[in-house]
């Protein structure tokens, strides 16, 4: 009994260690992070025995997963990890089994800022926040933001030399500044010059302004536009309901037209068919829905674009939403996040492809989706505002220099579009 006790313990061990060999999880920017940002992590799979297809997930105690799809046993790729809170033990999920993680987790305080450095000297880093303390990590000269951008959105800033700054395509660099990323380059001329680079000593520096929440962090001041919110089927599900309803009721008068026996052949037929039918029907509609709206900011600088999207749901079910540009769920609290058992899933070169997570029972979750543009005219707005979200925009979105301006309509069923301007305006 004893020896085969002994036996089972040294295969777990033989397993354990066969699995760490053939997954390797390293961290980039030298375990720093932020919760609320997304840091990068580097995943490398080989297993010459590997399905076709296979899902391995890196999980941690305070953080939102992350899973990586794996073609064929082998795989290598880039993920953006989002820390919802302090993290604590980390761990990789690899065909069914938990494999815990020894990773150097360095958590940043509200006085530092991380910045990446290609070929620059870190004097020069230190001068991008000269009223903060500076932590500096080299980046790859030959991929300094490898893709996905969205992963590297933990960085406050990057400083690159031309060469690096020349490998970072313009959705890479959109991306960065949507999260609020310092972008520097030692450079006789800025590169993607539509946007408003400024010359400051020998850098050419983009510094976005941005307004409303600077990551995910949670934050139940965000649900003030759903407080009042009691979610039901959408008028459209209702309409159709009804119209299924009519057509049942026609047949049950046909089949009562009928002689008696003929009749009440028909009547049972029909009510079999409409159960059968409406069953299968109503199986098939999404219990998940949503409301929300967008936020229009126009900065002396890049154009900002939220999206804000609510979901909640008529019966608990587990939900997906498609990843849009750079998204962040934001909580209302620590007890939300772990009820949520967010996922956000990675196709196998690590792109983001979707959000999955559980819906509860009087449960509503924040979605944020951000994008910049250079500098453009501010839209035409019309008042009163009378979008949902205008309280949680004086709130957290304007500052001194900043007001709104008024609303756009926007296409059913999302609010009215708030825009924001410098102009000074009190709707």
């Amino acid at each position: 009994m004893i020896r085969s006790k002994v036996s089972f313990a040294v295969c777990l061990l033989v397993w354990a260690a066969s699995a760490a060999a053939q997954v390797t999880v390293e961290l980039p920017l030298e375990g720093w992070y932020r919760p609320g940002r997304y840091m990068p992590v580097r995943i490398t799979v080989a297993d010459t025995a590997g399905a076709a297809e296979e899902q391995l997930i890196l999980r941690g105690a305070g953080a939102v997963s992350t899973s990586l799809y794996v073609q064929g046993g082998r795989g290598a790729a880039m993920v953006p990890w989002m820390a919802a809170e302090r993290l604590g033990e980390a761990a990789y999920r690899w065909r069914g089994r938990d494999v815990p993680l020894e990773l150097p987790l360095r958590v940043m305080d509200s006085q530092q800022r991380l910045v990446g450095l290609t070929g620059t000297d870190r004097a020069a880093a230190r001068g991008l926040f000269p009223h903060h303390n500076v932590l500096t990590v080299w980046l790859d000269p030959a991929r300094p933001i490898a893709p996905p951008a969205a992963a590297w959105t933990v960085l406050d800033g990057v400083l690159l030399d031309s060469a690096a700054a020349g490998r970072i395509d313009e959705p890479a660099l959109q991306t960065l500044l949507s999260a609020g990323t310092t972008v520097a380059v030692a450079a006789d001329n800025p590169p993607h010059r539509g946007w408003p680079w400024q010359r400051e000593g020998g850098l050419w520096v983009l510094r976005p302004q941005i307004a409303g929440p600077a990551d995910g962090m949670a934050n139940p001041a965000v649900y003030t536009p759903v407080g009042s919110w009691s979610p039901g089927a959408p008028a459209s599900l209702r309409r159709r309901a009804a119209f299924l309803g009519l057509i049942v009721c026609l047949l049950v008068l046909g089949a009562c037209l009928l002689r008696p026996r003929a009749a009440v052949l028909a009547l049972l037929g029909v009510s079999a068919a409409a159960t059968a039918g409406i069953g299968l029907w109503a199986a098939r509609q999404t219990p998940v829905v949503w409301q929300g709206g967008d936020v229009l900011v126009y900065p002396d600088g890049p154009a900002q674009r939220d999206t804000w999207r609510y979901y909640a749901a008529l019966r608990p079910t587990r939900a997906g939403v498609e990843w849009e540009s750079l998204t962040w769920p934001i909580f209302a609290g620590r007890l939300q996040a772990r009820m949520a058992d967010m996922l956000l899933r990675c196709d196998e070169s690590g792109r983001p492809i979707e959000f999955t997570f559980d819906v509860k029972s009087g449960m509503k979750l924040a979605m944020l989706t951000r994008t910049v543009a250079p500098a453009a005219a501010a839209e035409q707005a019309q008042t009163p505002v009378t979008s949902p979200l205008h309280p949680l925009v004086r709130g957290i979105y304007l500052r001194p220099g900043l007001a709104v301006a008024g609303q756009r309509p926007a296409a059913w069923p999302a609010w009215p579009t708030i825009v924001c301007t410098t102009r000074p305006s009190s709707p």
